[in-house]
């Protein structure tokens, strides 16, 4: 995942949701972050941002991948 990622920073924003455990295989799981992280840093403005949170609510693990970008190619 790290190829393309030169000069993308990252910080911590808000508060970390207590321990969270996933049931998966890590491989498949680590595929699906790539992903939609690679596709969220494809179509980022320069400059933009982007947003990873993970959470759960009540029995379901949430994974949230946002990237407010102004412009989208077609």
């Amino acid at each position: 995942m790290a190829d393309g990622l030169e000069g993308i920073s990252a910080r911590e924003a808000g508060k970390a949701e207590p321990r969270i455990i996933v049931s998966g295989s890590p491989e498949e799981l680590d595929r699906l972050v790539s992903v939609l992280v690679d596709n969220a840093v494809k179509y980022c403005d320069d400059n933009g941002s982007i947003r990873v949170r993970l959470e759960q609510r009540k029995r379901e693990i949430v994974l949230t991948v946002t990237n407010p970008c102004a412009s989208l190619t077609t």
